[in-house]
């Protein structure tokens, strides 16, 4: 069924530009060798949400345990949602930048620095400044 909605849903986010042309990773015909950059950001809670995980070893097994991030493996949706999630990003930014996956480059030249910073700020808030 998964893959059913995918087909679908990756046609209309391509046809309808909504994924950026900067967003490089989970896209066939793409990859990272065109994202030499500078400037690199992982997005560190990925895509989970009230997920817990236990872990079994003979008969016994542990508490729930909360996880905090990724992307669940082996899911054909997972990938497409998170970059469609992330897709707005272009609206947003004002620095070049490209995209692979769950990492985003930012690059600037040095006389742009107040950019960046603004870059940053629009997508983390101003906690991190």
């Amino acid at each position: 069924m998964e893959s059913i909605i995918y087909e679908t849903l990756i046609k209309f986010l391509l046809d309808q530009h909504i994924i950026p042309e900067e967003q490089r990773g989970f896209l066939s015909g793409k990859s990272t060798i065109s994202n030499f950059l500078s400037l690199s950001i992982e997005f560190p809670k990925a895509f989970f949400s009230d997920r817990t995980f236990r872990v079994r070893v003979g008969d016994a097994l542990s508490e729930h345990i909360p996880i905090l991030s990724g992307v669940p493996q082996g899911s054909i949706l997972g990938p497409v949602l998170f970059i469609t999630y992330t897709a707005e990003l272009k609206d947003i930014i004002q620095s070049r930048f490209a995209m692979y996956a769950d990492d985003i480059k930012l690059y600037n030249t040095s006389n742009n620095q107040s950019i960046l910073k603004n870059d940053l700020s629009a997508m983390f808030g101003s906690i991190y400044w």
